[in-house]
């Protein structure tokens, strides 16, 4: 079953809200179970690394979180594009390892995710079609046991012979092929149809804990200069 969400830009943002959002910050850490694991994968999207239809010389350029969820089995997936040749009506994961064409990889698509999934190529005539820049937001409900056909594939692209019955597809082996860097997100317009932005997913690097620590001291101090301005005003109207 997949699911969309939606984000909601803007809103006014009060002084009391920086505290507000450092306490609402902690609190959110201490809410994930203690059993969980968050994956987070990053690829950046360009032209170089289209190798279907004959490759791209588009200028377009994006970038690519997936941030996948042991506990819950989710799969997200952000999306933020600018400057393709047109509209786009398709954005997918794919399976293929670095500069190998899908087709080669995974012929007969046993992992294969819709993150912008128009139906048909007719929103072209309908204009209708995601944007020439834009974002998308994608999450993918699996389970313990569905690695969305990843392992399988994984598993024919090391041995075309093997019986696809026998090979192994859990969210584990997808997390697996995740970090082996197997997995690519790309774009497609009417131009390109084949694929005219392609990006290469790899581990997302994790900041050293120094760096969270100057960043939840950072939350902190903009949160009591702000707490300590809006007693100093209250006083003020007083006196």
């Amino acid at each position: 079953m997949r699911f969309k969400v939606k984000t909601i830009l803007g809103g006014v943002f009060h002084e009391k809200d920086w505290f507000n959002c450092f306490v609402r910050a902690a609190g959110g850490i201490a809410a994930v179970p203690a059993n969980a694991t968050i994956y987070e994968y990053t690829a950046t999207l360009n032209a170089a690394q289209v190798v279907d239809g004959g490759g791209s010389t588009s200028t377009a350029t994006g970038s690519a979180i997936v941030t996948l969820d042991d506990s819950l089995y989710t799969v997200t997936t952000d999306v933020t594009w600018q400057n393709l040749s047109g509209p786009t009506d398709r954005a997918h994961l794919h399976f293929a390892p670095i500069g190998v064409s899908r087709s080669d990889a995974d012929p007969n698509t046993w992992f294969f995710h819709e993150v912008i999934d128009n139906p048909t190529t007719a929103c072209f005539a309908t204009n209708n079609c995601a944007p020439s820049s834009g974002t998308a937001h994608d999450v993918l409900q699996l389970s313990v046991n569905d690695g969305y056909g990843v392992g399988i594939a994984l598993g024919l692209f090391n041995n075309p012979l093997a019986d696809p019955t026998t090979l192994p597809n859990s969210f584990a082996d997808l997390i697996n092929v995740l970090n082996l860097g197997d997995i690519y997100v790309d774009m497609h317009t009417e131009l390109y149809p084949l694929g005219e932005i392609r990006g290469q997913l790899g581990v997302a690097a994790v900041p050293e804990p120094s760096t969270w620590a100057l960043i939840i001291l950072g939350f902190a101090g903009v949160g009591f200069m702000a707490y300590r301005r809006r007693n100093k005003d209250a006083m003020l109207r007083v006196a």
